[in-house]
């Protein structure tokens, strides 16, 4: 079944995404460029989308990445809390900021701090997963970090959206084809390129690649 980590159902998303813009099935697959037999097994849970076709999807919606991403509210433990200036004295202030660890904010504000156990993901089957790097949907903008396992890719053909992307890999080796450039990416390697280029990501090593990915969304 696709799901995210919080069990949120991505093939339901969809289908809804779709039903509200009263957009058929088919109508809904020729934007995306996927057979309407994919796509409704896609909707029911009988398939996985690769990552390119879930941007098609997404793109084809008019809607943006973020939107699969399980909600924010789904886990009350997701956010540290912060650390308010009326519980604070100014000799306590002052002591915080010179060790480092004061976090400001006003009452009945999420904290900015998102934790590596209290990220929002996304996991696909093919060994791709996204986890997000923002406590909120940041409008226009995806910060996240990206693994591929061994073997894992965006999908077999190459992907094209609206945006620029920004990468720089921890670690494993990530090959990155670009129009007709084959790019190998090591770790403190990083990338910029137009996601209206032809792109696919895969990870053709032995070990698990991790990325920090950045992709501005903007239309022509």
């Amino acid at each position: 079944m696709m799901t995210n980590e919080n069990g949120l159902d991505i093939g339901k998303k969809i289908r809804a995404a779709r039903q509200s813009q009263q957009m058929s099935l088919r109508s809904l697959a020729a934007k995306a460029n996927v057979s309407p037999s994919m796509l409704s097994q896609i909707e029911n849970d009988r398939a996985n989308p690769s990552v390119t076709t879930l941007y098609n999807i997404a793109e084809a919606l008019s809607i943006s990445l973020n939107y699969f991403f399980p909600d924010q509210d789904s886990d009350s433990e997701r956010l540290t809390a912060p650390i308010m200036l009326a519980d604070k004295t100014a000799s306590e202030l002052r002591a915080d900021y010179g060790s480092g660890i004061v976090l400001l904010a006003q009452p009945g504000q999420k904290s900015p701090v998102v934790t590596m156990a209290s990220r929002l993901a996304i996991e696909l089957k093919s060994g791709v997963r996204w986890e997000r790097l923002t406590p909120t949907e940041e409008q226009d903008i995806q910060f996240l970090e990206i693994q591929y396992r061994p073997g894992a890719s965006s999908g077999q053909t190459m992907s094209q959206h609206s945006g620029r992307e920004f990468g720089l890999i921890f670690s494993g080796v990530l090959t990155l084809e670009v129009g007709p450039e084959r790019l190998l990416l090591r770790p403190g390697d990083s990338i910029i390129f137009d996601s209206t280029t032809p792109h696919r990501l895969s990870n053709d090593g032995t070990e698990t690649m991790r990325a920090l990915w950045i992709v501005i969304d903007r239309e022509d």
